[in-house]
């Protein structure tokens, strides 16, 4: 499973390579030099790329026993993801697709060892409201006063 994560990681880089060289509007600009600019996926609709996430992220999944990294992803639930991990237990072919890697020591603190991707976030308040709205289901149902068929769908006016 490492090896397949690691060729699948090797892929991902190649791809990223080929396609800002072929769609240059997809560099972040959040360096000086180009040839570190990262790559904003998030706006390619390619098949072949987001397959090989898809591939990269059940890979993790297996070898992590289903960690929760791909929901925070996949909701866009953060704008900057980072892992903060004691220097050299994590590798970048471990790190999930578009996140950043934060080392600690004991001299320097936290170093940054891999810069994440900025990801576009859908509006928080829909998420609160969800959140809101299966809390309050949940408690309706152990009280009694919402059957289980029944389906309780509260507004929330902001």
């Amino acid at each position: 499973m490492q090896h397949e994560l690691h060729e699948l990681q090797r892929r991902r880089t190649k791809l990223e390579k080929l396609l800002l060289g072929h769609h240059p509007s997809l560099r972040a600009s959040e360096s000086l030099f180009p040839e570190w600019d990262t790559f904003a996926g998030e706006f390619l609709v390619h098949d072949g790329y987001q397959r090989l996430l898809t591939s990269i992220i059940r890979v993790q999944n297996r070898l992590r026993n289903c960690t929760k990294f791909a929901w925070i992803t996949r909701y866009r639930l953060a704008n900057l993801n980072y892992v903060v991990a004691p220097e050299k237990l994590m590798t970048l072919d471990e790190l999930p697709p578009g996140w950043g890697l934060l080392e600690s020591n004991d001299r320097a603190g936290l170093n940054l060892y891999q810069q994440p991707q900025f990801m576009r976030i859908q509006n928080p308040a829909s998420w609160l409201e969800r959140i809101g709205q299966s809390a309050t289901a949940r408690w309706l149902r152990q009280e009694g006063l919402v059957g289980k068929s029944e389906w309780f769908q509260p507004t929330l006016n902001l």
